[in-house]
């Protein structure tokens, strides 16, 4: 997920009552709520470093652990020159501080983007494929309860309404693009004009809202759980009928952005990357589109081989490859279907330039591997 959405979580998780056993409360939880996307720091070394190490061991079982144990210790220090040694003991600081850190790899494995929770020992990927990496319901239900529970004052007025436009353009534009997207759009604002209205009582219990917004969370992935299974089930027939060569247990629903009730059906094989949209509701299923994998290519195979490639296999999971012959290389772009389709750069597109006899790698890109 985005950091947005995890430091509303360390907020909500400071206001349910992990604050008080924290020294500086809630900073310290969205902190900590954070802490694990502390290695985009090797972004710094270049993009092929980023997909080798984002969402690595500091997003594993071992590296959340040891970072709850450092942080607290940390905390700890911090807080003899602030309340003295008693004042927050080590056993409740480090819990609170756990608990925060083990919500940023839950959150971001329910999202197709995956983690590697057993790094060092298995680099294998898992993913929960029920929230698209940037979710307004998310930031509803705990922007809601931190909206709800918050001062009142001129610097944290522009701040909300600034979030609450933001939400509803995409809201808006999606009601604007898809069939189902204005039932969406009325369970949203209606959504949002409940938490304008109960803004007005004054007393609003702070532990018990944020409790509620937590809980809601569990509630809504297990609803986009349903839609899931319930979108692929009534799609499946048709797929198999169309592609009897597609196995049903290959399919992978991945969400889209601000409709749950929408999804992105892929699988692949050796040979091509097939996508269809559906939608919960059902109906017909919106066009095929088709990647072709080129695998048994030349250029790819000597891709394949070199560290880009190594790295992109490592991170993608519906790859496809396009070759593009010049005069003086061959340019092999490495795609992932579920960030990329036809962009030439950015996200989920790895240039692999080649000299013209493909017996080496022109990349001028940092590798992360051994070579």
């Amino acid at each position: 997920m985005e950091n947005l959405t995890h430091s509303l979580v360390g907020v909500a998780m400071s206001r349910a009552g992990l604050g008080r056993m924290t020294p500086y409360g809630t900073v310290s939880l969205v902190v900590a709520a954070n802490l694990p996307d502390a290695d985009i720091v090797v972004s710094g070394w270049g993009p092929l470093h980023y997909l080798h190490h984002h969402r690595g061991v500091t997003h594993s079982v071992l590296g959340v652990l040891a970072l709850a144990l450092l942080f607290s210790l940390l905390l700890k220090f911090l807080a003899r020159f602030r309340s003295g040694d008693k004042a927050f003991p080590f056993g409740p600081l480090l819990v609170s501080v756990t608990l925060t850190l083990v919500s940023h790899p839950l959150l971001d494995w329910t999202n197709s983007y995956g983690i590697r929770p057993w790094l060092p020992f298995s680099g294998k990927w898992y993913y929960g494929d029920l929230v698209y990496i940037v979710d307004p319901y998310l930031w509803l239900i705990l922007g809601g309860a931190v909206f709800l529970t918050a001062r009142r004052t001129r610097l944290t007025r522009p701040v909300w309404i600034a979030v609450v436009v933001f939400m509803s353009f995409l809201v808006a534009r999606n009601a604007e693009t898809r069939p189902d997207g204005p039932v969406v759009a009325v369970v949203f604002f209606s959504a949002l004009a409940l938490i304008l209205v109960l803004k007005q009582r004054r007393a609003l219990w702070s532990r018990s809202v944020n409790l509620w917004a937590l809980g809601g969370v569990a509630v809504y992935w297990g609803l986009l759980l349903m839609s899931r299974t319930v979108t692929l089930t009534g799609a499946a027939p048709e797929i198999a009928q169309e592609h009897p060569q597609v196995q049903t247990e290959d399919l992978a629903a991945l969400p889209r952005v601000a409709n749950p009730l929408s999804w992105e059906i892929l699988w692949q094989d050796r040979n091509r990357v097939r996508i269809w949209r559906a939608s919960m509701g059902g109906g017909p299923l919106e066009g095929s589109q088709v990647y072709e994998r080129r695998l048994d290519h030349a250029a790819v195979q000597a891709a394949l081989a070199t560290c880009p490639g190594r790295v992109m296999e490592n991170f993608g999971r519906f790859t496809f490859y396009d070759v593009k012959p010049g005069p003086d290389r061959i340019l092999v772009l490495a795609r992932d279907a579920r960030f990329s389709r036809g962009q030439t750069s950015g996200f989920g597109v790895v240039p692999i330039p080649l000299s013209p006899d493909l017996s080496q790698s022109l990349s001028p890109l940092a590798c992360p591997c051994r070579e």
